[in-house]
């Protein structure tokens, strides 16, 4: 079953009049229409009771340690060096830390000694400039608009910054074809809608993040199209605040009068497919609705610009 996020996105009332916003809007309607809203091993050393008694200045001579100078390195008192600092008595170092005596040198069991998997993932991060918010649906279309994300941020109908990280396999050094993933998603939806003296005025941020994919699939090796299985975006989070200003708050779908906190976290499904350039550069997405109810269906469409690519080590979630 499709779950999508429950935010007031609802159509009531005339003209769209917009402000605050981040990506240029486009007003689909052509007469009165709707009210849109959418949504340290320290020693311590301390000075005993005084004495007053002259110690003797001459002491004896230490006989040092009789054992062998041979030093084996593991913290054990065997002369038979193991060299394998574990601490355990086992001859057969490992060098691990744990007293398995087949060595693996990585502290971890199975790793590099630094808690990621075993394999490495190219990390690439998108400027997603140019992607759109659509609003569709709505009472005699009165309602619909399309937001599109770009700079400036703060001019009148945008939306915006948005960005999109995503892990590729690491194919012969390069980022190419196999599992890829998204795993950090953002944007900024901030703009207002009004008519007949009332205004709606929406100041969201919309995220979706986890190191192992908040959505996973596999990247074609020739299409270079990206394919979500499951074919779904996990927590999706919208967090924010809309406002209502006017005597029409709280009527024909609107808000209530004052500020309404909003805090959804949904999975989107069915999610979309993510086209890339051969060098994995740019994308564009395929609409995936974001929310949807009787007054209005909102819809996002990605597109996007790399702005840095790094080889890192990936999580083990990802290197089975």
């Amino acid at each position: 079953m499709a779950r999508f996020l429950a935010s007031p996105i609802l159509a009531a009332l005339g003209l769209l009049s917009l402000a605050n916003g981040g990506c240029t809007v486009e007003d689909g309607s052509s007469g009165s229409g709707g009210l849109l809203t959418s949504t340290g091993l320290g020693v311590s050393l301390s000075a005993g009771p005084n004495d007053s008694t002259t110690g003797s200045d001459t002491g004896s001579t230490g006989t040092g340690d009789t054992s062998s100078t041979d030093g084996d390195g593991d913290g054990d008192p065997s002369t038979s060096g193991d060299g394998d600092g574990d601490g355990d008595p086992s001859t057969s170092g490992d060098g691990d830390g744990d007293p398995s005596t087949s060595g693996d040198g990585d502290g971890d069991g199975d790793g590099d000694g630094d808690g990621d998997g075993d394999c490495q993932v190219w990390s690439i991060t998108y400027d997603l400039d140019g992607s759109v918010f659509d609003i569709t649906d709505t009472p005699f279309g009165a309602g619909d608009a399309s937001f599109t994300c770009e700079t400036p941020y703060n001019d009148a109908g945008t939306i915006g910054p948005g960005v999109l990280t995503m892990y590729f396999t690491d194919v012969n050094g390069q980022a190419g074809g196999g599992p890829a993933q998204v795993i950090d998603y953002e944007m900024s939806m901030n703009f207002a809608t009004g008519s007949s003296g009332t205004t709606v005025t929406q100041t969201l941020e919309t995220t979706a993040a986890n190191s192992c994919g908040a959505s996973v699939g596999t990247l074609a090796t020739n299409s270079f199209n990206w394919t979500a299985s499951p074919d779904i975006l996990f927590d999706y989070s919208t967090i924010g605040n809309i406002n209502c200003d006017g005597f029409l708050c709280g009527q024909f779908g609107a808000p209530a009068a004052g500020d309404t906190p909003v805090n959804d976290v949904v999975d989107i499904n069915p999610f979309t497919n993510i086209q890339f350039s051969p060098d994995l550069s740019t994308l564009n997405s395929n609409a995936f609705i974001v929310s949807q109810d009787n007054s209005a269906t909102t819809s996002m469409t990605w597109e996007g610009t790399e702005v840095s690519r790094t080889l890192v080590n990936a999580p083990p979630c990802l290197c089975n």
